[in-house]
């Protein structure tokens, strides 16, 4: 070993596989602080990963609130991030090198931002190039290595709207529209002037199954209905476009964590983001 790589070793500093970075976006609302502490919990209580150094002030604040009122609070927006290092596969154990943080973009600002950007889809280029909404849209795309966007198609609505199959699927129908139609809109725009997207993961994770009762076959025909015109543009720059239902736990329900759909969600992140470290390059 060279003096080089033992200084780096003694300092924790040795070289590797540059850290993959997914975005978790989506509304105010939408379950997004649900799904991340589910997802930290099945990584600490595995030992597969766990909060980033400058996350946990955060995670201790949400983990203090569930465990003195036993539901997982809606907060102002805050900086938080998980790595991960290890995951279960049918090959055993795989080495990651993978961290998906909320740090882009407040829930109400991406909500405002993609629905601006959508107006743009008939400006010029050279237009949408000058406008500093499409400029922030273009470097949250391009500045991370996947994106995941959390839908909850029963936010805003009571559960009188879920009481018959037929009101679910007006109500789900409803919300699709109210939340991916600006979403693929801003991806189609996007694509249309220029952004570069070739072989990013857009995951699409829809929350709260266990209200709103849609089958996944069904909401997996919904979806591609909403999202035929985007779909088509991002996988013909042979972007990853993935659906998942996955049920946000918090830090407790630690009995329930593999029931809810997190490990083949991080697994299917982690290949699509090309995370999964090799055993020649440990």
């Amino acid at each position: 070993m060279s003096w080089v790589d033992e200084l780096k070793s003694f300092f924790g500093l040795r070289g590797g596989p540059r850290r993959k970075r997914v975005a978790v976006l989506g509304v105010d609302g939408s379950g997004k602080t649900s799904l991340i502490l589910s997802i930290c919990q099945y990584l600490s209580r595995n030992g597969f990963g766990g909060p980033t150094p400058e996350s946990l002030p955060y995670f201790s604040e949400q983990i203090q609130h569930e465990v003195a009122h036993g539901t997982v609070p809606t907060m102002s927006w805050n900086a938080f991030a998980v790595e991960l290092r290890r995951l279960p596969s049918d090959r055993g154990i795989v080495d990651v090198s993978l961290e998906i943080a909320s740090s882009d973009l407040p829930g109400h600002e991406f909500k405002q931002l993609v629905a601006e950007v959508a107006n743009l889809a008939s400006t010029n280029t050279r237009a949408a190039r000058d406008n500093p909404v499409f400029q922030r849209f273009k470097k949250l795309l391009e500045g991370c290595d996947g994106v995941m966007f959390v839908v909850d198609v029963v936010r805003g609505h009571d559960s009188s709207a879920f009481a018959t199959p037929d009101q679910a699927l007006a109500t789900v129908r409803l919300s699709l529209t109210e939340q991916l139609s600006p979403i693929g809109t801003a991806i189609t725009v996007a694509h249309q002037h220029n952004v570069t997207l070739a072989r990013k993961p857009f995951l699409f994770v829809f929350t709260k199954p266990d209200i709103h009762k849609i089958p996944a076959d069904r909401m997996d025909s919904l979806f591609d209905g909403a999202m035929a015109m985007p779909k088509a543009v991002l996988e013909r720059e042979q972007a990853v476009v993935r659906r998942y239902d996955v049920q946000g736990a918090g830090w407790e329900l630690e009995d329930r964590l593999e029931k809810l759909g997190l490990g083949p969600l991080l697994l299917d992140i982690a290949y699509a983001t090309d995370s999964v470290i090799p055993p020649e390059a440990r």
